[in-house]
């Protein structure tokens, strides 16, 4: 399990800093997030403020629970992105699709049904670490959405 969580951390590192960082750039986020290092060119302050996170969860969970965090994040977002494909169908019926799901719409409803199923799992095996799981991105779209109506009203739509 740690070397698999080793192999993933560098690409980790690099991606997510830099979401923080575009989110700054767009004003969704602090602007001091959107901070470049003179020499290296990469979002320092985010990279900092990703480690702080980073070692505040390890201290505060065992790898089991951390696991577990990570699996109930990931399955909600990952449900959420199968289910954006027959929303967008319903909203926008006219974009030209260059690709279409294979045996949709029973793929849909078998991935969404599954990814229920491990969310169930996870959350009565540990609810607390699944709250947590899902608190964090609560937490991540109520600063989005203050960001984009409060301070960046311009991007209302």
């Amino acid at each position: 399990m740690a070397l698999a969580m080793i192999s993933a951390l560098n690409g980790m590192i690099l991606a997510f800093a830099r979401y923080y960082y575009a989110a700054a750039k767009d004003g969704l986020l602090w602007r001091v997030f959107a901070h470049v290092h003179p020499k290296f060119k990469t979002p320092d302050f985010s990279l900092w403020m990703q480690m702080l996170f980073s070692i505040i969860l390890a201290w505060s969970r065992n790898l089991g629970q951390l696991t577990s965090l990570v699996v109930f994040s990931g399955a909600i977002f990952n449900m959420l992105t199968v289910l954006a494909v027959p929303l967008m169908r319903v909203r926008k019926p006219h974009v030209i699709r260059p690709y279409k799901v294979w045996g949709y719409p029973w793929t849909i409803i078998i991935a969404t049904i599954s990814f229920l199923i491990i969310l169930s799992n996870n959350f009565f095996d540990d609810p607390v670490t699944s709250f947590i799981g899902l608190g964090i991105p609560l937490i991540g779209g109520i600063v989005y959405w203050i960001f984009k109506y409060y301070y960046h009203p311009i991007n209302t739509n």
